[in-house]
């Protein structure tokens, strides 16, 4: 069954997460999720710039991601995500926590962006930028994550082995 939610999901909503800086204070990352109901059901979400991360933005629709990291070129992960229910989500968490999301209520999956060789071909709402890599999603936990934010090298499985996951 369709809810009214589902018919009228919201097109803008802003949140606030906290981080831990380098020096373990907390800060605040600005994170704007846009759905396009008008094309389809796209996705766009913004997060500035913190810490040693780039302004980034990814758009994406139930079958295409494409993400831009500061001034390079874009990745393009042929890995969608379901847009509505992502837009619903943030209203929802919203809701619960308030603007100010903490730590705490957060859920986190940490990835990594193998790339390929192959030059991807983007058009519609998901054409946003002058040139485009191939990469594709490969999950890793939290203690990989602090290894290669240490500068660590860490191993991981052969990226064409992981099926896609929502993360």
């Amino acid at each position: 069954a369709i809810t009214l939610n589902q018919c009228r999901p919201p097109l803008r909503t802003e949140i606030v997460a906290e981080d831990l800086a380098e020096n373990g204070t907390t800060i605040s990352v600005k994170q704007v999720f846009s759905y396009n109901r008008d094309n389809g059901g796209s996705m766009k979400i913004e997060v500035e710039a913190h810490k040693d991360y780039e302004k980034s933005t990814m758009n994406f629709n139930d079958t295409t991601t494409v993400l831009q990291r500061g001034d390079g070129p874009c990745t393009v992960i042929n890995t969608g995500f379901p847009t509505l229910q992502i837009a619903l989500d943030a209203a929802e968490i919203k809701k619960a926590h308030g603007e100010q999301i903490s730590l705490q209520d957060q859920t986190r999956q940490d990835v990594v962006l193998v790339s390929s060789e192959e030059v991807p071909e983007v058009s519609g709402e998901l054409d946003t930028c002058q040139n485009y890599t191939s990469a594709t999603f490969l999950p890793i936990s939290s203690e990989q994550f602090e290894s290669l934010n240490s500068g660590d090298v860490i191993i991981v499985e052969d990226p064409l082995s992981v099926p896609p996951q929502y993360i």
